[in-house]
């Protein structure tokens, strides 16, 4: 995988210099250095899916680049609507310098998305069904920002439109450029690695609030809602209408405390189930796909190692 980040590297700095000027540039490249520390993830999806299905040559590299600038672009936006993520870059200069910064990567994505082929006909394929998740992925924003997920189901169509759609483009991006066509079971088990590290990072949110705003906040992620119902259920909290699981830790600042609670609800045990569940099934749609061993162990072993 050295390789593949190296490349993916080089193409996303490459773009940069080539498109953005003076300030821009410079702040374009010290985000994308924040944004590499946390490795190429989305990219390497690109690039894994593409060699999967049969797909030659260096122009994946383009790809890979754009998918990692539109991932950039939503995480810098989402950011800078929470507020929450005061130690980021981009959280540290004037808003309107970073919303520029979020919006030149988002269009640099499409030029190198638009250079990742020489077949017209799968570039437009593509272009289509990368706008076509991202305004998924938007509408899915838009739910959270307005938390008006009130039970387990929303919280799941929440973030299949949320988080999930992002994990299909980046494997479909490398499946259409191989093939010049959509693969609905790639499209499923990405949705189901969606699922489940978007279920992990909430969880483990959760559990860091004092670094995490999602309690404070009231923010209505699954986790919350379960301990939230437990603590109502017990009737630990009292206070109708307002924020159970600040209102207790607001009395319980241990973190020993909250962790016997989960224990004790069945809720750490509920969420490992479901994470498994997630894991399962996106493992038995990939088998179904009858990849060679080498190819399914580096996938388990990159992208879909089980949580709990």
């Amino acid at each position: 995988m050295e390789v593949e980040l190296v490349r993916i590297k080089e193409e996303l700095l490459a773009s940069i210099d080539e498109y953005f000027q003076d300030s821009l540039r410079t702040y374009a490249r010290t985000f994308l250095e924040d944004k590499l520390e946390e490795g190429t993830h989305f990219g390497l999806l690109t690039v894994f899916h593409y060699r999967m299905f049969g797909g030659e040559g260096e122009r994946i590299y383009q790809a890979a680049a754009a998918i990692e600038l539109f991932v950039l672009s939503c995480d810098m936006f989402d950011d800078i609507q929470d507020q929450d993520a005061p130690s980021k870059p981009w959280m540290q200069v004037p808003q309107p310098l970073a919303i520029n910064v979020a919006l030149g990567f988002m269009v640099l994505g499409h030029q190198c998305m638009g250079n990742s082929s020489l077949d017209h006909e799968r570039i437009q394929l593509l272009s289509d069904q990368v706008d076509r998740l991202l305004l998924k992925s938007i509408n899915g924003q838009m739910m959270d920002l307005q938390n008006d997920v009130a039970d387990p189901d929303g919280y799941t169509n929440m973030i299949t439109m949320k988080s999930a759609s992002i994990l299909v483009m980046a494997c479909m991006a490398g499946v259409i450029l191989a093939t010049g066509a959509w693969n609905e079971t790639v499209a499923n088990y990405a949705t189901e690695m969606g699922l489940g590290a978007q279920l992990y990072n909430d969880y483990r949110n959760m559990l860091r609030w004092h670094e995490s705003s999602d309690i404070l906040s009231d923010r209505r992620t699954l986790p919350i809602l379960l301990m939230s119902e437990e603590l109502e259920k017990a009737q630990l909290v009292s206070s109708e209408g307002s924020n159970p699981l600040a209102l207790y830790l607001s009395e319980h600042e241990n973190t020993e405390e909250i962790v016997t609670l989960l224990d004790q609800t069945g809720v750490r045990t509920y969420i490992e189930v479901l994470l498994k569940g997630h894991y399962y099934q996106c493992l038995e749609l990939f088998d179904s796909l009858s990849p060679p061993i080498p190819i399914r162990e580096h996938f388990i072993k990159y992208f879909v190692q089980p949580k709990s």
